[in-house]
């Protein structure tokens, strides 16, 4: 691919202007540094950047990983990181794990599941005492049913300004029990404190409602999952449920023309970091209506909402480490939908303040499966998803794909960016399992974020398959890049210049071009020099009854 890269089109018609960001074949993001990750990660994985480490937990242990050298300085197994690090006792060996990185207290936060099937079923959590992952740690060991009905399973971590937060799904002890949903909440404050402590925890439960039945609006959601806030800005405690997409077709000038529209459900906890917190009463946002024309409903959908037909192949599932992740006043989702017949991707943004969702999309083909995704984003507005993909001509791969938002606020992506090509096939009847049965590739094992210092490098990791039957992870950065920002210029009928402003990048240089047919460019400066400042640039009389383009290119 050349070195120069398209960043921004401006359309101009008479008298009016419109500014759109392309990002279609646009690589706004390029591959950095990149490690290997486990050898072997046995269904679960996470991970995280802080300042100066990449720290990978996964079933099978704790990884260390210098981002400077890309040296590994410490691995341990995961019973033993318990032990050694938080002090738990050696029967308690740890599954399910999961691990943060806040930038606000600048400390990791890491939970495991421990003693499943049993009334001794306890969540591990454990907080460091500075930056570095491999340094000290204090921890906890929490009973999961102080009433000895449930054990648990399937946790997600979430954390925001105020509190930590442990959802896990809740299993019988006992076949003639349901399955229920908890929340435990921990004040942050507690423990970041010098002497840590969950003595103020919270605790939420509810049985799982059986379909169609609904959970009562003052009781915790079964299906809402706590969000990622890495930077600690939030206090608001929100749970955001899995994103549902519907659908409606109607004629347009002759074809059928598909309609989306984006639901979720939402709650708060309320006072998170004290040790009085409830659960607020749970409500759906407000929808997004888009249009995808390309995109073919599956069948089998029921009615729905304002005529949307609701099928449960758009029923998003989350299955990465990181699906719900607020960054200020917008929160950011994704996970899996049907796509061209496939399995793909679909993410939603979500404004806190309105309650409302304002964007929605898919990422997919008719020849891949794309799975285990996370997301991950910026205070400017950047996203990436990382997901596993696999096809016909393809083994199950690690990619991620860069988004960013144009002057809407709908997130463009571009081409999907791999960051580590599988190798061979995972066997549905393998011999690590026993010869019986489906295999297991994965539970959750993708995570994205940012690095707390340089919020334009993204921090990758997530399986592909290595070897017959073996699933590895891979750990790669992303780096990307501050496109210009423009702003067109007043035109008026005894003015015919057109005048276009950007912020430019110091350091950057770039080509000033015009088109009246997307086709054939017309180079009218080059070599401008970004300064860090607001740059003009102009076309003379241009400006009245002309269909015209223009571009940036950076060189």
């Amino acid at each position: 691919m050349s070195k120069r890269r398209l960043l921004s089109l401006i359309k101009g018609t008479p008298l009016l202007f419109l500014c759109t960001l392309i990002c279609s074949g646009l690589r706004a993001a390029s591959v950095g540094r990149s490690f290997a990750g486990s050898a072997l990660f046995d269904f679960d994985a996470d991970g995280a950047c802080g300042p100066n480490h990449y720290a990978e937990i996964t079933n099978r242990g704790l990884r260390v990983i210098s981002l400077a050298s890309g040296a590994e300085v410490y691995n341990v197994p995961l019973w033993d990181f318990w032990r050694s690090k938080v002090g738990t006792p050696s029967r308690f060996s740890g599954f399910d794990p999961h691990i943060e990185y806040d930038h606000s207290c600048e400390r990791w936060f890491a939970t495991s599941l421990t003693k499943a099937y049993s009334t001794d079923s306890a969540v591990l959590l454990g907080v460091s005492d500075g930056t570095d992952p491999s340094g000290s740690w204090k921890g906890f060991v929490i009973d999961a049913d102080p009433e000895d009905h449930f054990w648990a399973d399937y946790p997600q971590l979430g954390i925001d300004g105020a509190a930590i937060y442990i959802r896990m799904q809740m299993i019988g002890i006992e076949s003639s029990i349901s399955r229920a949903t908890t929340l435990i909440t921990v004040p942050k404050s507690d423990l970041t404190s010098s002497v840590p402590t969950v003595d103020r925890l919270s605790r939420f439960s509810v049985p799982r409602p059986i379909f169609p039945d609904q959970p009562s609006p003052t009781d915790l959601n079964p299906d809402l999952w706590p969000q990622i806030d890495f930077l600690g800005t939030s206090w608001d405690g929100l749970l955001v449920g899995y994103p549902s997409i519907g659908w409606k077709s109607e004629l347009s000038n002759g074809r059928v023309v598909y309609q989306w529209a984006a639901f979720c459900d939402y709650q708060r906890v309320v006072d998170s970091g004290t040790a009085s917190a409830t659960i607020s009463s749970w409500s759906t946002a407000l929808k997004y209506v888009f249009q995808q024309t390309t995109l073919i409903p599956p069948p089998g959908p029921w009615p729905s909402d304002a005529g949307f037909q609701m099928g449960t192949e758009h029923r998003l599932g989350n299955n990465g480490g990181n699906n719900y992740v607020r960054v200020g006043n917008v929160l950011y989702s994704v996970g899996n939908a049907v796509v061209q017949g496939r399995v793909g991707i679909a993410y939603t943004k979500l404004c806190v303040s309105s309650n409302s969702i304002i964007d929605s999309g898919f990422i997919g083909d008719e020849l891949h499966d794309h799975f285990e995704a996370s997301i991950g984003a910026n205070p400017r507005g950047d996203v990436v998803i990382a997901y596993l993909r696999t096809g016909a001509s393809e083994y199950a791969s690690l990619y991620a794909s860069f988004g960013r938002a144009d002057v809407n606020g709908h997130l463009k992506f571009g081409s999907p960016i791999l960051l580590k090509a599988g190798t061979d096939i995972f066997d549905e009847k393998g011999p690590r399992y026993g010869d019986t049965g489906p295999a297991r590739l994965s539970d959750y094992s993708t995570a994205v974020s940012i690095h707390p210092a340089d919020h334009s490098r993204f921090w990758v990791s997530g399986p592909y398959v290595s070897s017959r039957n073996a699933a590895s992870t891979w750990i790669a950065e992303l780096v990307t890049e501050e496109l210009p920002i423009l702003s067109v210029g007043r035109i008026g009928v005894s003015n015919e210049d057109v005048e276009i402003r950007f912020n430019s990048v110091a350091g950057k240089t770039y080509r000033f071009q015009r088109s009246a047919t997307l086709s054939d460019w017309h180079t009218l400066q080059s070599g401008i020099a970004g300064t860090g400042a607001e740059i003009i640039l102009f076309d003379p009389g241009q400006g009245l009854f002309r269909r015209l383009f223009w571009r940036l290119l950076l060189n």
